[in-house]
Order: C-alpha cells, then structure tokens, then sequence
C-alpha cells in the first residue's frame, strides 16, 4: 500500500514538470518579469533621462492599445481550443489583425513604430493564448525566455547606434518575429466568422471583464494623485511594483487552469501548489519588503516600508480569485467574472478616498487588499446566485 502511494506522488510530482506543467507557466512569467526589468534597467543605463522617458511612453501606449483589438478572444482561445473548438483560432488572428492595424495606422504621425507596436503586441498576445489553448505550455516557456533574450540581445547591438529608435525598435521587433507565424494560420478566416460569432458573448464579456480589471491596476493611480499629489502617489507607486511582481503566481495559476478545466483534466493538485506558492510568495514579502527599501530606497522608509508589507497580503487572495475565476470561466459563466470586477471597483476608490485621508500610504494598501478580497467574495457569491438560479430552474 505504501509502496502504491509513493508511485502515486511520484506520478503526480512528474507531471508538475511535462509538457503540462503549472510550473512551465511560472517559470515562463518570472523569466518575462525579470528579463523585461533587466532590459529596463539596461536601457536607463544606455540612454538620456529625456529619450528613456520617450522610450517608456512611446512603448507603453502602443502596449496598452493592444490589448482593444483582442476583444476578449486571448481568452475565448485559452477556455475552448482544449475543447478542439479549432475552427475559432483562424478568424481570431484575422479579425485581430485587420482591428490592430485600423488602431495603429492613425497613429503613424505620433511614432512611425506606433502601428507595428499594436500589431506585434496583439498577435503576440494571442500567439501565447494559442499556446496555453492547446496545452503546449513548455512552448509557453520556451516562448517567453527567447523573445526577451532576443530583446536584450538587440538592446546591445542597436542602442548604441540608433538610440531611441533602437531602444523601441529593440523591444518591438522580437514580438513581430515570433508573432509571424501566426498569420499564416487566418487561411480560411473570413468563412470561420460566422463561427466565431456565436462565441462573441462569451468573448465580449471577457474583455469588459478586463477592462474593468485594468481601471483597477491603472485608474487607482490617477485618483491617488490628484487626492493626495506626487509624494504620496510615489510611496504607493513603489509599492505597487513589488506587488506586481508577486503577481507572477497569481498570473500564471490562472492562466493554466483555464484551459486545463476547459480540457475536462483535474487541477487540483495544481491548485493546491498555486495557493502553497501563493502563501509562500505572501509571507516572504510581508517580511522582506520593509528590509528592502530600507535598504535600497532609504527616501521611501518607512511609509512605502509597511505598506509593502500589507499589499503582500494580497497574493494569496488573487490566486484564490484566480482559482475562482478559472472555474467560472472554463463553465462558460463570463457574468460572474464581470460582476465581481464591477461590484468590487467602487469599493477600491472609496476605500482610497476614506483610508488615505485617515491612514495615509498604509490606508492606499489597505484599500488594495481590500479590493481583491471583495473581487474574491463577490465571485464567490455570483457563481453560487448563479448555480442556484440554475437549480431552481
């Protein structure tokens, strides 16, 4: 019997590191975070204040537009191409493609870079969901390691050169060339619309589902500031960027769940292992994160200090809540998503208003944390709304 059980665990351990592997998608968003921090780092090393800071915006905006020319379908791909739904992959590069160069064109006169940026940065998106979708999450990782190496290998060569437009052109070109690829996959595309079409609820309420979610990440900045000005936003900023690195865990859990539930294969070991690296990842910044800046950003001690300590806390919360959300998602159930962003927002920039005015930096924390417990209570309550609705009926 004992002998069975070793097998067993063994079997189980083995698969944690196959062609299937939740730590596939760990190592493949660690190795992204901290190669594109190095090349940041790099190239602020390698440029005037002036041209770093150009350099940011220009690549910034073109990022951020990206993300409108997907329409949700990164996640359509990621929750039914496990269900052999092939028919789907075609006309989303198509339809993905034709938005982000209508998106981009117009934007030539800012940065003649701008459209190939939206472009690359669209396909490249849905390159990886094409990836997950189909449970090749080793060419996930293989992805992610060499499009950054290609990166910091042009960073050094064209910087030097070409300055500025080396720098964008640097960060730009390794996402067009491994994005290529994909375009050869829209033969066909134009019959697969109608397809396509019955999925676009689904579709649709994912990207508001996002949208939502970035108001969250990106919108909390621009209340900070004007209530309580630069000073106070800066401690708030530092601390959001520890927490944005944590968020790897969190990211990468929910990736991989959704198309491994989509699939009809367990996840519970691997959700298990999410929450215990969750956890791990939790109490580590909780203790080191007031160590490090007094260290490396003595300005920002104490207020950023304790802060960081409490946004932590927050990581194990986000992969409970990508647990969840996977869950809902791969059971075709985008509303609950969407309420629980919806109904948990307000609470964020209340909790800004009322915390920081009483508790200063610790008070904008505490409002984060708050914000991702309700997300997790709120989809908790939807999806049981819903499966009761659904017994009722």
């Amino acid at each position: 019997m004992l002998s069975g059980l070793l097998s067993t665990l063994r079997g189980e351990l083995a698969a944690l590191f196959d062609q299937e592997s939740l730590t596939m998608v760990v190592a493949g968003n660690t190795a992204a975070v901290l190669i594109g921090a190095l090349l940041w780092v790099l190239l602020a090393s390698m440029l005037p204040v002036e041209e770093y800071g150009r350099a940011n915006y220009i690549l910034s905006l073109g990022a951020f537009l990206a993300n409108l020319p997907l329409l949700g379908l990164n996640v359509t791909l990621r929750a039914y191409l496990p269900r052999g739904k092939e028919e789907l992959l075609a006309p989303s590069v198509l339809l993905t493609s034709a938005l982000s160069l209508m998106i981009g064109l117009p934007l030539i006169s800012l940065h003649p870079a701008l459209p190939l940026i939206v472009f690359s940065n669209s396909l490249f998106i849905l390159l990886t969901s094409e990836r997950l979708g189909h449970l090749r999450y080793r060419d996930f990782f293989l992805l992610q390691i060499f499009s950054r190496l290609l990166q910091l290998l042009l960073i050094l060569l064209m910087v030097p050169t070409f300055g500025l437009e080396g720098a964008v052109y640097s960060i730009t070109l390794p996402f067009t060339l491994f994005s290529l690829q994909m375009l050869r996959k829209t033969r066909r595309g134009l019959k697969g619309i109608r397809e396509l079409i019955r999925f676009f609820r689904f579709s649709f309420l994912s990207y508001l589902s996002g949208v939502v979610a970035a108001m969250g990440t990106r919108f909390d900045k621009v209340i900070i500031g004007t209530l309580y000005g630069d000073r106070a936003l800066g401690h708030y900023q530092l601390v959001f960027q520890f927490y944005s690195a944590m968020q790897v865990i969190p990211i990468s859990l929910s990736s991989y769940l959704l198309p491994m539930r989509s699939s009809g294969r367990p996840t519970k070991l691997q959700e298990i292992l999410g929450i215990f690296l969750s956890m791990i990842v939790s109490a580590t910044g909780f203790l080191l994160i007031p160590k490090v800046i007094k260290v490396l950003f003595p300005s920002f001690y104490p207020e950023s200090a304790y802060a960081g300590s409490i946004v932590s806390l927050a990581v194990t919360v986000d992969s409970l809540y990508g647990i969840s959300s996977s869950r809902r998602l791969s059971e075709e159930d985008p509303e609950s998503v969407l309420i629980s962003s919806a109904v948990s927002l307000p609470l964020f920039f209340s909790s800004i208003y009322f915390l920081g005015s009483s508790m200063g930096v610790n008070g904008l924390a505490i409002s984060l944390l708050i914000y991702r417990a309700a997300s997790l209570v709120a989809i908790a309550l939807a999806g049981a709304l819903r499966r009761s609705g659904e017994g009722a009926g």
